[in-house]
């Protein structure tokens, strides 16, 4: 993990952007709001997929693209439809590392360590996290909850 280093400088320093680009960039995020990463993408100084597999290079995360990927059943009961929605995170898949459990948790802040604490507990397993653009889990959320509040869960045995 590259850590200490801003993302903006961290896209500099890998040849994504320039300098002169990172400070319209600042500008844009000062006065619109919202994530640098957005005002890059939105003032199309890079393309999104690039950023997301900058920003999972910098933290160390495997980058996924959920789509209409089939969520096992036992992925989905790990985690409360209540904290996936609160939290916009979304468990993709389950495994064992050695005797422990281990949930693969798809999220757009890898970075964030207070819900992956809370998935943690929730579940009683390890979380490992992997970035998803926005869009995406915010899709398969929909897709496998339904819109909205809480309804019945689409079954997805893998």
């Amino acid at each position: 993990m590259v850590t200490g280093v801003p993302i903006g400088q961290f896209l500099v320093n890998a040849g994504h952007i320039d300098q002169g680009q990172l400070a319209v960039a600042l500008a844009h995020q000062q006065e619109k709001g919202g994530r640098l990463g957005d005002a890059l993408v939105a003032l199309k100084y890079l393309p999104e997929p690039l950023l997301l597999k900058e920003l999972a290079r910098k933290h160390s995360v495997p980058f996924v693209e959920i789509g209409a990927r089939r969520i096992p059943d036992r992925a989905l009961k790990a985690v409360p439809e209540k904290l996936v929605r609160a939290r916009r995170v979304l468990p993709i898949a389950t495994g064992q590392d050695g005797r422990h459990g281990v949930i693969f948790l798809a999220t757009t802040e890898p970075q964030n360590l207070a819900v992956q604490d809370e998935v943690a507990f929730v579940s009683g397993m390890a979380v490992r996290p992997v970035l998803v653009a926005d869009r995406d889990v915010d899709a398969a959320i929909e897709r496998v909850f339904g819109a909205g509040k809480a309804s019945g869960r689409e079954r997805q045995d893998a």
